[in-house]
């Protein structure tokens, strides 16, 4: 269950999400008579999405939630009896394409090769699956 509702959250509260609320809001109320007000919320909602959608707003927010996880030097990693990568880095191909694509999460095949060429670990786990959507 908790699979699902990770999944499915989120969308709630990206800008994306957030500005469909808002328009569905205005249409809502653009149906009822209520003009002004309508009309208040689908240009808050095309701001609201302006403004998220910048970069130095995104970035912002990565370095926000990045900054509580500062980087590690190879050299202060403990060794350990083996690495497990997680799965999520690849994706089916898309036609016309015929190889499999990676993406954002493919970083995290190459800082276990950079962990295993180092030493840190004699094994490594790959895992994955799929999920039924």
């Amino acid at each position: 269950m908790y699979v699902y509702l990770s999944k499915i959250l989120p969308l709630f509260v990206m800008p994306i999400g957030v500005t469909l609320f808002l328009v569905l809001v205005a249409l809502i109320l653009l149906r009822k008579g209520i003009v002004r007000t309508g009309s208040v919320f689908v240009l808050l909602s095309f701001i609201y999405l302006w403004v998220m959608a910048t970069p130095i707003v995104g970035e912002g927010l990565y370095r926000r939630v990045e900054s509580a996880y500062p980087p590690v030097l190879l050299d202060q990693i403990p060794e350990s009896d083996c690495l497990i990568v997680l799965g999520g880095a690849v994706q089916a191909p898309a036609p016309p394409r015929i190889d499999i694509e990676f993406n954002d999460a493919v970083d995290r095949v190459h800082k276990a090769a950079e962990l295993y060429r180092e030493g840190k670990a004699p094994y490594v786990i790959v895992t994955g699956g799929i999920e039924r959507w």
